[in-house]
């Protein structure tokens, strides 16, 4: 009776435990370019708004021959996001010592006078304050969010011909789970099929 009681406890306190660590499947992030929230995140039964500062690599022009990185590297956080979960909407803060890394490939032009270009990316773990904006990290009811869908940056430059720079019209960082090729709808299907007739040859002859 006593490991029945651990069990069910168990199976109780787990998923609290991991209620406020939450993973992105969607999404994206526009450090330049955005016509209002430049961010907004969502996974499985929850969405994540608002606008997002990074204080550090973001750069809005690049000089000819320099490395075009969007946001990459090490970063801290600020502003304000809203966690909405269940029809419940809650602040989520930053402030000290909350970081975020974004990594990708660096990204060289020359000869342009205006591009598009793209480039997969990786983002740490997003972690915040839990309705809490008087901030000092961990000091507060924690939440983070992880990211496990493929990221693409693609960013527009145009070079300005005074500088000669290269300035950021728009960037995004987009965020989207890979949808199921041809070959795997087939698999699907087939996989289907297979257990209908698995399920009609098990069933007793007299039955219709």
């Amino acid at each position: 009776m006593r490991r029945f009681f651990w069990v069910i406890a168990f199976l109780v306190f787990v998923p609290c435990a991991k209620a406020d660590s939450l993973q992105v499947t969607s999404g994206f992030f526009q450090p330049y370019g955005a016509t209002g929230d430049d961010l907004m995140l969502s996974g499985n039964g929850f969405t994540l708004t608002g606008n997002l500062m990074l204080l550090g690599p973001c750069h809005g022009d690049f000089a000819a021959g320099i490395a075009i990185t969007g946001c990459s590297g090490f970063s801290w956080v600020g502003d304000l996001l809203t966690l909405t979960r269940g029809g419940v909407s809650t602040p989520i803060g930053f402030g000290y010592d909350f970081g975020f890394t974004i990594t990708q490939t660096p990204i060289f032009l020359s000869g342009a006078t205006q591009a598009t270009l793209s480039e997969p990316a990786t983002f740490s773990v997003l972690q915040g304050c839990l309705g809490d904006t008087a901030i000092f990290y961990p000091d507060c009811p924690m939440i983070s969010f992880g990211f496990s869908a493929p990221i693409l940056f693609t960013t527009t430059v145009t070079l300005d011909p005074s500088s000669g720079a290269y300035d950021v019209s728009s960037e995004e960082y987009l965020i989207a789970a890979p949808e199921p090729g041809t070959g795997g709808l087939l698999l699907i299907g087939v996989g289907l099929l297979a257990v209908v007739m698995i399920m009609r040859n098990r069933m007793p002859r007299g039955l219709p």
